[in-house]
């Protein structure tokens, strides 16, 4: 059953104008009328007319509230039960509010994390507001969508009704949880340039070298470095180690600067792994990765490490130029939460 009714987008944005008008000034209305337009923008009106319009309006101001006063540098997180007499609204979820700087992997991020958490997502609006702001971090300008100039900001407001949460604790817990994914989401967006150029000099280096590697194993690997780094593939995490003789086969050395990409030393500790080693793969002369809690990933990948020797394929990943094993050297690039 509707609580309100539209016959478009358009009367339901002039439904929400004129909800809003009772609640802010008029010299603000003209802002906040802007921000719930694109607020609301990809939602569709079938899902807007199965809430409240008090409610819409309550979830409206405390969004706007977030964005008026923010330090791009300290990215926020509100995690909390909406009730009518603290917050003038009301939902039988809780909610969750990101304001964060415009970047890759925000809404997936925190997706994954709420999916991880068993929370189911009732509710999803994402968007990115372009702002000028005073240097304390007060906001001063909300532009039509997408516009950019000199210090205009892009800035991304996720909100999301999930499960509701039993306590105060649990929200607490949830909030701190998504700040610590956001924290990596930016290691993983600023380390970025720095893995594309490592792999761009390893493709260099791969015309010069003189490696005991065929010549057709060697074509496929320069065309499969080339093809990740034509924008088909994100890197989000880097290791380059040594491959030495031991008496079982091999072991895997890592470079002890793999993960020295504007990474704090606490974050390398955590992504290292555990244990790594190589061994011939039976009755093929190859020689294999076989690598124990080396990173996390929250989705399915696969087990073995992918590095230049080539794409994975239902087995895992190709092995490594077949050079000697005490000086052969190879990146490998996996993904991290």
């Amino acid at each position: 059953m509707a609580f309100f009714t539209a016959a478009s987008k358009v009367d339901f944005q002039h439904q929400l104008q004129a909800a809003l008008a009772q609640h802010v000034s008029e010299q603000a209305l003209p802002q906040v009328g802007m921000f719930a337009e694109q607020f609301f923008g990809i939602v569709a009106l079938e899902e807007l007319t199965q809430r409240r319009l008090s409610d819409l309006v309550g979830c409206t101001l405390s969004a706007w509230r977030l964005l008026e006063d923010f330090q791009p540098a300290s990215p926020q997180v509100q995690v909390f039960n909406p009730d009518y007499e603290k917050h003038g609204w009301q939902s039988t979820h809780t909610a969750v509010e990101v304001l964060h700087p415009d970047v890759p992997f925000l809404v997936d991020s925190i997706r994954m994390e709420l999916n991880r958490r068993g929370y189911s997502i009732h509710t999803l609006q994402n968007n990115v507001f372009s702002v000028r702001r005073a240097a304390s971090g007060e906001l001063q300008e909300v532009l039509p969508k997408a516009s950019h100039g000199s210090g205009v900001q892009q800035e991304a407001l996720i909100y999301l009704e999930i499960d509701r949460c039993a306590n105060v604790g649990e929200m607490r817990t949830l909030e701190k949880a998504l700040l610590e994914v956001l924290a990596e989401v930016r290691l993983a967006v600023l380390d970025f340039p720095a893995m594309q150029t490592r792999a761009e000099q390893l493709l260099a280096w791969l015309d010069k070298a003189k490696l005991k590697v065929d010549a057709a194993e060697l074509a496929e690997i320069k065309v499969f470095m080339s093809w990740l780094l034509d924008n088909h593939f994100t890197f989000l995490g880097y290791e380059e180690f040594v491959v030495t003789d031991q008496a079982d086969g091999g072991h895997i050395e890592y470079d002890q600067n793999s993960f020295r990409l504007d990474r704090p030393e606490k974050s390398k500790q955590r992504l290292r792994g555990k244990s790594a080693g190589i061994i011939r793969a039976p009755g093929s002369g190859r020689w294999e990765a076989r690598v124990n809690d080396l990173l996390a990933s929250p989705s399915p990948a696969p087990t073995e490490p992918c590095g230049p020797a080539g794409p994975a394929d239902s087995g895992g990943c190709r092995s490594p130029p077949r050079q000697p094993r005490s000086q052969r050297r190879s990146a490998n690039y996996r993904t991290f939460p």
